[in-house]
């Protein structure tokens, strides 16, 4: 509550309808003002609560834009953390037609431009109720070679330049235009059933690239350098870790996709030459988010499995959200005298300090 009382966008409709009063009297337009509210710089913790609430508070748009550059308005990182932006004509309701075309073109590509690349802007919404304006559109005889009919089509065609939102409201004298701008605003994506998107998730990401980039270094020799070191082959060039682009189209679609994905087991297959160079491809913070592994090991390799507990051991104990871990152990080429149940006690012994897990299962 403290934080909504401290904390608005009024300062932005002040400054623009400041703006407006001193066009029309012929005065000169002065640099606007730029400060950071008191609130922001008490602590760090503040700070951080605060701009939570802030970035959820609709910035609203109610005079056009009367300065060169929307920036200087409105500090551009701000602009491009909100989650809503409202135009409307309520600060031009009752003034002639002339002022409702410049200054919210001049806007709409000025947003189009600042958001371009955003992701956090998810609603949208258009509200042109001007009475002057209404009244015209449904009595001019031009129809669609008005100059207002056009200059609207103007401002929807910059406005239009903003994509992947979830919501896009169009109230008013652009309502006529709602049905093909709406489609080109709002993600197509959504609009599929979710079923059908998480199909799409599954597709797109999966734990277990890992293994198809993992191959045996004795292959592609010549896409990356071998060199001895003691009796063991080792890589002098690893695969660079990249986020999937899925990821990065906006936070829904990365907060489904991720649902999608932590219901797939992480399949971990030690029979590698390089496990540094294995192990590489995926980051420890990724790792900590696993909720399912599937660990294939060979007994004729066993010695590896010290090398995989000193490696995901210290990871896990640090953080994990591990709910179960499924071992498949490949039994050819055993010593006679290596006992299974030996080899379960060493194997459930690297996961006895995880107090999270749900179950540890075997499978030969």
């Amino acid at each position: 509550m403290i934080y909504d009382f401290a904390l608005n966008f009024d300062s932005i409709n002040k400054d623009q309808a400041d703006c407006k009063r001193r066009l029309e009297s012929g005065r000169e337009i002065t640099k606007a003002r730029k400060g950071t509210p008191g609130i922001l710089l008490v602590n760090r913790l503040i700070t951080r609560e605060a701009l939570f609430y802030l970035y959820r508070k609709p910035i609203v748009f109610s005079h056009g834009l009367y300065r060169d550059r929307l920036t200087d308005t409105v500090c551009p990182h701000i602009l491009r953390k909100v989650t809503s932006i409202m135009i409307d004509d309520a600060g031009s309701e009752h003034d002639c037609m002339v002022t409702l075309v410049e200054p919210y073109t001049l806007l709409a590509g000025e947003l189009a431009r600042a958001l371009k690349g955003s992701r956090a802007l998810q609603e949208l919404t258009l509200s042109f109720r001007s009475k002057v304006l209404l009244r015209h559109l449904k009595q001019c005889w031009a129809s669609s070679s008005c100059y207002y009919f056009k200059a609207l089509l103007r401002f929807l065609t910059r406005i239009g330049n903003i994509r992947g939102l979830k919501k896009v409201t169009f109230e008013g004298a652009v309502s006529r235009w709602s049905n093909l701008f709406r489609f080109i605003m709002e993600s197509a994506f959504f609009r599929l059933p979710r079923s059908v998107r998480q199909r799409i998730y599954g597709y797109a990401l999966d734990w277990n690239d890992i293994n198809r980039k993992a191959v045996s270094p004795l292959s592609n020799t010549s896409e990356r350098q071998m060199v001895h070191s003691g009796s063991s082959l080792r890589l002098s060039q690893s695969f660079k870790i990249t986020t999937p682009t899925i990821l990065l189209l906006n936070r829904q679609i990365a907060k489904e996709a991720l649902a999608t994905l932590h219901k797939k087991p992480l399949v971990l297959n030690y029979h590698h030459a390089d496990f540094e160079y294995y192990c590489g491809l995926i980051s420890p913070p990724t790792l900590q988010t696993v909720r399912s592994v599937v660990l294939k090991l060979s007994v004729q390799e066993f010695s590896t499995w010290r090398e995989l507990d000193a490696y995901l051991g210290p990871i896990w104990q640090q953080q994990n959200n591990l709910n179960e871990v499924h071992f498949k152990i490949d039994w050819r080429g055993a010593d006679s005298h290596l006992r299974k149940e030996d080899v379960t006690q060493l194997l459930m012994g690297g996961f006895e300090r995880f107090r999270s897990m749900a179950q540890v299962t075997f499978e030969d």
